[in-house]
């Protein structure tokens, strides 16, 4: 990718929409790391009920 692509990639994500669509993956992504980290607490994953679940 050159500098200027780099650039205009930059220029788009500093637009409104461009904050937003960043929000939206980080909002997500977080939601993910705590699922993840809750099923590797409660030794279960959302809606799965076993043996070794804690919670």
């Amino acid at each position: 990718m050159s500098q200027s692509e780099l650039l205009c990639l930059l220029e788009s994500l500093r637009s409104a929409e461009g904050l937003e669509l960043v929000r939206s993956v980080a909002g997500r992504m977080l939601q993910e790391l705590i699922e993840a980290e809750a099923a590797a607490k409660i030794g279960a994953e959302w809606n799965e009920h076993t043996e070794a679940r804690t919670n």
